[in-house]
């Protein structure tokens, strides 16, 4: 089971490599924890966002804006990052 801090490191790692973007926002659900980054140097245009499962800690990307994500998010909670 991946819990909040494995998933917050996983993220963070992520989105490191990927345009060093800086973790903004988290979400958990009962398979998944959602998160959603950016560039704070930057005037941000777009969110990029993945999952973590939580039994495998697979990344997957998140897309916004799609109705499936949104009734995904509607059915989550925001956690904080620390």
């Amino acid at each position: 089971m991946i819990d909040k801090q494995k998933a917050i490191e996983i993220a963070r790692k992520y989105f490191q490599e990927h345009g060093s973007l800086t973790v903004t926002g988290a979400f958990e659900n009962d398979s998944m924890w959602i998160f959603f980054a950016e560039n704070l140097k930057q005037v941000a245009y777009v969110s990029n966002g993945i999952s973590v499962d939580k039994q495998t800690g697979k990344i997957s990307n998140f897309y916004m804006p799609s109705r499936e994500s949104f009734e995904i998010l509607k059915n989550s909670k925001r956690v904080g990052l620390q």
